[in-house]
């Protein structure tokens, strides 16, 4: 989610066979850089509840605990530095 071809491109992803899904309102422009193997066009939200609700998705895939762990995790580190700077600007 949330992919620019600036971070990185996608022949990256096939040299590593990692299936490029685009997911997205509007279909895709493809070319040397951004080339996915997959098109989904339509609205993203429904798409994403449509596969999470998917009797095909395993019960584990629906398990975002970890995410959430790593999320919050990011959120203190953020925090830290942001305060950090915070206080640095104003003495």
């Amino acid at each position: 989610m949330g992919y620019d071809v600036i971070e990185k491109p996608t022949n990256v992803f096939h040299k590593k066979e990692i299936d490029l899904i685009h997911v997205n309102f509007c279909p895709a422009d493809v070319d040397q850089l951004y080339a996915p193997n997959l098109e989904v066009v339509g609205d993203i939200g429904n798409t994403f509840w449509q596969l999470y609700e998917s009797e095909a998705l395993s019960a584990d895939m629906r398990d975002f605990s970890e995410i959430y762990k790593v999320a919050e995790k990011n959120k203190k580190i953020i925090a830290e530095h942001t305060d950090k700077e915070y206080e640095n600007t104003h003495l």
